[in-house]
Protein backbone atom coordinates (compact mmCIF):
# COMPACT_ATOMS: atom_id res chain seq x y z
CA UNK A 1 0.00 0.00 0.00
CA UNK A 2 1.43 3.36 -1.03
CA UNK A 3 0.42 6.85 0.00
CA UNK A 4 1.22 10.23 -1.49
CA UNK A 5 2.69 12.70 1.02
CA UNK A 6 -0.42 14.89 0.86
CA UNK A 7 -2.54 11.90 1.91
CA UNK A 8 -0.69 11.57 5.23
CA UNK A 9 -1.52 13.52 8.36
CA UNK A 10 1.05 16.04 9.59
CA UNK A 11 1.81 13.82 12.60
CA UNK A 12 2.40 10.80 10.34
CA UNK A 13 4.76 12.81 8.12
CA UNK A 14 6.68 13.99 11.18
CA UNK A 15 6.82 10.47 12.58
CA UNK A 16 8.18 9.13 9.28
CA UNK A 17 10.76 11.92 9.06
CA UNK A 18 11.89 11.24 12.64
CA UNK A 19 12.13 7.49 11.97
CA UNK A 20 14.36 8.13 8.95
CA UNK A 21 16.62 10.48 10.95
CA UNK A 22 16.90 8.02 13.84
CA UNK A 23 17.75 5.19 11.44
CA UNK A 24 20.53 7.28 9.89
CA UNK A 25 21.86 8.24 13.32
CA UNK A 26 21.86 4.58 14.33
CA UNK A 27 23.86 3.63 11.23
CA UNK A 28 26.39 6.43 11.76
CA UNK A 29 26.61 5.78 15.52
CA UNK A 30 28.28 2.43 14.87
CA UNK A 31 31.44 4.39 14.02
CA UNK A 32 30.81 7.79 15.57
CA UNK A 33 28.13 8.28 18.25
CA UNK A 34 26.19 11.46 17.59
CA UNK A 35 23.87 13.32 19.94
CA UNK A 36 20.20 13.37 19.04
CA UNK A 37 18.79 16.91 19.15
CA UNK A 38 15.06 17.38 18.63
CA UNK A 39 13.35 20.77 18.84
CA UNK A 40 9.52 20.71 18.91
CA UNK A 41 9.56 17.45 17.00
CA UNK A 42 6.45 16.10 18.71
CA UNK A 43 4.03 19.02 18.37
CA UNK A 44 1.49 17.09 16.29
CA UNK A 45 1.87 13.73 18.06
CA UNK A 46 -1.07 12.37 20.02
CA UNK A 47 -0.52 10.89 23.49
CA UNK A 48 -0.07 7.34 22.19
CA UNK A 49 2.55 8.31 19.59
CA UNK A 50 4.36 10.47 22.13
CA UNK A 51 4.45 7.65 24.69
CA UNK A 52 5.89 5.21 22.15
CA UNK A 53 8.48 7.75 21.04
CA UNK A 54 9.56 8.40 24.64
CA UNK A 55 10.08 4.65 25.10
CA UNK A 56 12.26 4.58 21.97
CA UNK A 57 14.30 7.59 23.08
CA UNK A 58 14.85 6.01 26.50
CA UNK A 59 16.36 3.03 24.68
CA UNK A 60 18.51 5.27 22.43
CA UNK A 61 20.05 7.07 25.43
CA UNK A 62 22.39 4.12 25.93
CA UNK A 63 23.97 4.73 22.52
CA UNK A 64 23.52 8.48 22.04
CA UNK A 65 23.06 11.58 24.11
CA UNK A 66 19.40 12.57 23.64
CA UNK A 67 18.31 16.20 24.01
CA UNK A 68 14.84 17.37 23.13
CA UNK A 69 12.88 20.55 23.62
CA UNK A 70 9.11 20.64 23.70
CA UNK A 71 6.20 22.76 24.71
CA UNK A 72 3.49 21.09 26.75
CA UNK A 73 -0.07 22.34 26.44
CA UNK A 74 -0.84 20.81 29.83
CA UNK A 75 -3.91 18.78 30.73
Amino acid sequence: MFFKPEELSQATKEQLYLAIRLALIEMIAEDFPLPILIDDGFVNFDAERLDLLMQLLKYRKYENQVIFFLVSQGN
